[in-house]
C-alpha cells in the first residue's frame, strides 16, 4: 500500500477534532455538538476530502503526545503539559493512498477498525482480569 505524507499547516488542518493544548496536552476528542475553541482546546477542521477523521485521530494523537512539552511525574503521567498550535504546524503523518494518488478511504477505515479493536481490548482485558482475580473458588 502506498502512502501520502500529510503535512499539517495552519491552512491545511485536515480533521474535525479538537486537541488539548494544555493539561493533558495532545489528547484528541471528537465533538458531535457545538464546541468553542479556547486557549486550552484547539480545533482541527477538515480541509481535505477523503481523509477519515477517526484514522487521523489514531495516527495524530501519539504524535501530538510525543510532541508535547511540560512536567511529567515519576510514573510518566502528566502533571502539566502543553501543545500550542505553533508546535503542530510542522507535524507530518502518513495517509494511505490509492493507485491514482487519492486518499484510500477504505484502507483508512480498515486501519481505524484495527486501532478501535486494540483500544477495546486495552479496556476489556484489565476488567476481565480484575473480575477473575476477584472470584472466590471453593474447593
Amino acid at each position: 500500500m502506498q502512502s501520502f505524507r500529510c503535512h499539517l499547516t495552519p491552512s491545511l488542518l485536515p480533521i474535525k477534532r479538537r486537541w488539548a493544548i494544555d493539561g493533558l496536552a495532545g489528547n484528541m476528542m471528537a465533538h458531535k455538538t457545538a464546541f468553542s475553541a479556547t486557549n486550552h482546546r484547539g480545533i482541527l477542521l477538515p480541509k481535505l476530502s477523503g481523509l477519515d477523521i477517526n484514522y487521523a485521530k489514531f495516527v495524530l494523537e501519539p504524535i501530538f503526545r510525543r510532541t508535547k512539552k511540560g512536567r511529567m511525574d515519576g510514573n510518566g503521567e502528566n502533571k502539566y503539559t502543553s501543545l500550542p498550535p505553533f508546535m503542530i504546524t510542522d507535524v507530518e503523518f502518513d495517509v494511505p493512498v490509492s493507485v491514482d494518488g487519492s486518499f484510500n478511504l477504505a484502507a483508512q477505515k480498515e486501519i481505524t477498525a484495527i486501532y478501535t479493536t486494540i483500544e477495546q481490548y486495552k479496556q476489556e482485558v484489565p476488567e476481565k482480569l480484575n473480575s477473575l482475580i476477584a472470584q472466590k473458588v471453593k474447593l
